[in-house]
């Protein structure tokens, strides 16, 4: 990977500053979640890493924890001892002596899950989860700290579940994909711990996801959105009475991939995906991006805000933000992003689709064609690939007009656009 770093001197010494830094340790990849258990300790899910990373001096330098085959997607903890990481291949890991061994206690659970997507602890005994990005919507349960586990089908509501808040037992939120797809990404919540829910909003754009759910102080709710490629621009998601009520607003007249989001005030906050990401400082009425500011960023998935002055994402590095730092100098590092995954249409323009996927890794992978309404005209797979080449082709014949290939995987989406001729 080729990288070019610029050293910017500042004039005056000890001038206060707030900026983006890389933690030390962590390899690049794909880091998908991110959790403290206090201002020292901290964990990270590896993703493709296939990797647990942990931090004893408050995320500044991470060495490897755990060593897994699967591809690891989220974590949470109860306390110093006792946590959880979920993956997307049908494990669902439990420590009980912070993180020096950890088990696979997903056959525990009936039906075992898919995947967990997302995980939420709301107290010292109860913990939920939610899943998968690919399909089918569930939601797991335990109250008594993991032993055991009750399964929620949740495909009356949504066709997936990316990610779950809840802030007590009872009262929580669980985003994704609504059912039916045309109705786009979801936003449901519950007072009941998962007995009932009400959809309390949805971005009505096909093949939308609700990807992330964050409150900075329990008042101001923010929900990013992933959309596809024929998208007219890239929004959010915003609540100011506890998410009861949702308004979506634009980030940019531009479509771009976005999966994170997180705000460390009800101002101050920040969203993207797979190369770019935006900053606001007025709650989100504007956003400006700011991806020369971050160090080698990319493949931003979580946003967690550790106290009113810093704050940590997960992506391809692990980045920090520490407001008013102190610093004589300020080390700006530009990282050229290796894509993972890649799609190559031959030819393109074309009047007969053949097209070859490259995969870094083996990832679940669901490849269809979508016209520019967002309709799915065409599926090639929906399921697992292995790392390599993968060739494929359309039997059928499309009028002139342009399209999008999407191929959405663990690692995020990619996509091509098709000139049919």
């Amino acid at each position: 990977m080729r990288k070019l770093i610029l050293f910017l001197s500042i004039l005056f010494p000890l001038i206060s500053v707030a900026q983006w830094t890389t933690s030390a340790g962590i390899t690049t990849g794909r880091n998908d979640d991110i959790y403290f258990v206090n201002d020292s300790i901290g964990y990270v899910a590896g993703g493709n890493r296939k990797i647990i990373s942990k931090t004893i001096d408050g995320g500044n330098n991470w060495t490897t924890n755990f060593v897994n085959g699967a591809y690891l997607r989220s974590i949470k903890f109860i306390d110093e001892s006792t946590g959880f990481c979920g993956s997307l291949d049908s494990a669902l890991f439990m420590t009980t002596d912070s993180g020096s061994t950890w088990t696979d206690i997903s056959p525990t659970i009936n039906p075992r899950p898919k995947g967990i997507c997302g995980l939420s602890i709301p107290d010292d005994s109860t913990i939920y989860g939610c899943g998968i990005y690919n399909e089918p919507a569930f939601i797991i349960k335990s109250t008594d700290r993991g032993l055991t586990w009750t399964y929620i089908d949740m495909s009356v509501y949504a066709k997936a579940l990316v990610d779950i808040h809840f802030v007590s037992r009872d009262t929580g939120f669980a985003v994704g994909r609504a059912n039916p797809l045309s109705d786009g990404g979801v936003i449901l919540r519950t007072t009941d711990g998962g007995l009932t829910w009400q959809s309390v909003f949805k971005t009505m754009r096909n093949l939308d996801y609700v990807w992330k759910i964050q409150s900075p102080d329990g008042n101001n709710y923010f929900g990013s959105v992933s959309s596809v490629p024929n998208s007219p621009n890239t929004s959010f998601l915003k609540s100011t009475n506890k998410g009861l009520n949702w308004t979506q607003s634009i980030v940019d007249t531009t479509w771009y991939d976005i999966q994170m989001i997180g705000f460390i005030d009800s101002l101050k906050g920040w969203t993207g995906g797979a190369t770019t990401l935006f900053e606001t400082n007025d709650g989100g009425q504007t956003w400006n991006s700011t991806a020369s500011t971050i160090v080698g960023g990319n493949y931003y998935n979580r946003f967690i805000k550790k106290n009113d002055s810093s704050a940590f994402i997960s992506g391809g590095k692990i980045y920090k933000y520490a407001a008013n730092s102190l610093s004589t100098s300020l080390m700006k590092e530009v990282e050229e992003r290796i894509e993972i995954h890649s799609i190559q249409i031959v030819p393109n323009p074309t009047s007969s689709l053949r097209f070859i996927v490259a995969l870094g890794n083996k990832t679940h992978a669901t490849i269809q064609l979508i016209n520019m309404n967002g309709s799915i005209l065409e599926t090639f797979h929906n399921g697992e690939l292995l790392i390599g080449k993968h060739k494929f082709y359309s039997s059928k014949k499309y009028m002139p007009q342009s399209m999008f290939l999407i191929m959405r995987t663990n690692e995020g989406l990619f996509s091509e656009k098709v000139i049919f001729e």
